[in-house]
């Protein structure tokens, strides 16, 4: 139900408005003062704010700036007794969505009320559609083996729950997706969808990044800010490589899942948040417990609902699957025409490890359409960048260059010269040539011209780096 906040600091205004918007079977909320209504709008999910731009403790305008701030999706009406032009220009600007003078009429408070909350409505609508058409790139689940049969059926049952879920997977392995359809399938499918790499926030910023801080918390703290839990409220939170989490946050992680309510940094109230919380990792959580790097308590709220993605090496036929279904997306993104997959293209695509599992075959499969010949339309083995060893000539290969721009590199016993030196031109050519595709949209009259070569010279140097990629130690 919508929620609609009242700032005036006249009594009967507030009382006029809460008796009049309750007849529309509307909830109703409000204050009298500017800080009054920050607290309310901190706490409640609001839809609309009928704000007036004279209170006795903060001006009006700052109250708007704050509440945008916050949440730029609240719609904020000014009402104003003041036939102040300049105060009321500035709000519009700001982004207040209209405004009304004192004194007003019942009928129009109730037709702005209306327009406001329909506009409020078709605006989640429209961020959800857009959520919705990212999704789509890549939401679909594709796979034929019993074990992805299995979490399928498993996904449609666990989405219309709100216990916590734990995630289980070698990288690669489509986690991330699994979350997206546990969210588009359940029933927060309209409420927001926050998803975070535990790994990729130093531990200094991860408190104040999960449950935010209030004003002044710590050195630069100039504003109040909302955490990822506060803004996934309605929706769900997806805390990615979960074993990475601080273990002084993961006893805070806890106390939240348990009573859902959190503390910002600083602050001395408790926020209360209606999340569902889904997490994953590559990791094995039982040997992060006995590291002393994860709780037991924490992994056992999270293990009510466990996944347990299959790396691809042991997907068998879903590997051939994935590659025609990549294929033909590529053939859109690049303008290929590969019609079919040649029985021995089909038969090194089912021998190799793939230790980067979907993500890694994603990424050759791109690779290939990449470098394919114009004339090509079956995919040959001499178009997949794999060798018969097991490795692959990644974008970025193992070796890592680098490390011989050091003024002090370290040479080892075995050291081949002749070799680097080759590996360390085949990277480069490579990067130039892939970043050339990319700029050009994979068109290679157009990329040959960014680099000063002739087509057929560009064709000599891509083959050159197709077949002899960095050697893998």
């Amino acid at each position: 139900m919508n929620r609609i906040l009242v700032v005036d600091d006249d009594r009967s205004i507030r009382r006029s408005f809460t008796t009049l918007l309750g007849e529309q079977d509307l909830v109703v909320l409000s204050a009298g003062t500017g800080k009054q209504a920050l607290e309310i709008v901190e706490r409640n999910n609001i839809s609309l704010v009928f704000l007036d731009l004279k209170l006795p403790d903060i001006e009006g305008i700052e109250v708007l700036k704050s509440i945008r701030d916050f949440d730029d999706n609240i719609l904020i009406i000014i009402i104003t007794g003041y036939a102040s032009v300049e105060s009321t220009i500035e709000a519009m600007r700001i982004g207040a969505y209209d405004y009304i003078k004192k004194p007003f009429k019942s009928d129009a408070i109730k037709v702005i009320t209306k327009l406001a909350l329909e506009k409020f409505k078709l605006g989640r609508q429209i961020n959800f559609l857009h959520k919705e058409k990212s999704i789509k790139e890549d939401d679909e689940m594709i796979g034929a083996c019993k074990e992805i049969i299995g979490i399928g059926k498993q996904i449609f049952k666990i989405a219309k729950t709100d216990t916590p879920v734990l995630i289980e997977g070698e990288s690669g392995t489509g986690k991330e997706l699994i979350v997206k359809l546990i969210h588009k399938t359940g029933d927060r499918a309209k409420g927001p969808l926050i998803q975070v790499n535990c790994s990729a926030i130093p531990e200094s910023l991860m408190e104040s990044e999960f449950f935010g801080y209030e004003k002044g918390a710590f050195t630069g703290a100039s504003n109040k800010k909302r955490g990822l839990v506060e803004q996934s409220d309605g929706g769900i939170l997806h805390l990615d490589e979960i074993a990475d989490m601080q273990f002084n946050l993961q006893a805070k992680m806890l106390r939240f899942i348990e009573g859902g309510v959190f503390r910002r940094v600083g602050g001395t109230k408790d926020v209360e948040a209606d999340i569902r919380l889904v997490a994953s990792t590559n990791k094995d959580l039982s040997k992060e417990i006995k590291k002393k790097k994860f709780r037991l308590d924490l992994f056992y709220r999270l293990n009510a609902l466990t996944i347990r993605l299959p790396p691809l090496r042991d997907r068998g036929e879903d590997i051939l699957l994935l590659a025609d279904y990549w294929i033909k997306k590529n053939n859109l993104k690049f303008a290929t025409n590969l019609t079919s997959i040649s029985s021995a293209a089909k038969k090194l695509l089912l021998s190799y490890s793939w230790p980067g599992n979907i993500r890694e075959l994603k990424n050759i499969i791109e690779r290939s359409c990449l470098l394919l010949p114009e004339e090509a339309d079956i995919l040959l083995p001499e178009h997949i960048p794999l060798n018969q060893s097991g490795g692959h000539h990644s974008l970025l290969p193992k070796n890592d260059f680098s490390h011989f721009l050091e003024p002090n590199f370290q040479i080892n016993e075995g050291f081949n010269y002749n070799q680097v030196i080759q590996d360390i031109n085949l990277y480069v050519k490579k990067r130039i040539i892939d970043r050339a595709l990319l700029l050009t949209n994979g068109n290679k009259i157009k990329a040959a011209g960014i680099l000063g070569l002739s087509r057929s010279a560009l064709w000599r140097e891509m083959n050159k780096v197709a077949k002899s990629g960095p050697r893998q130690e």
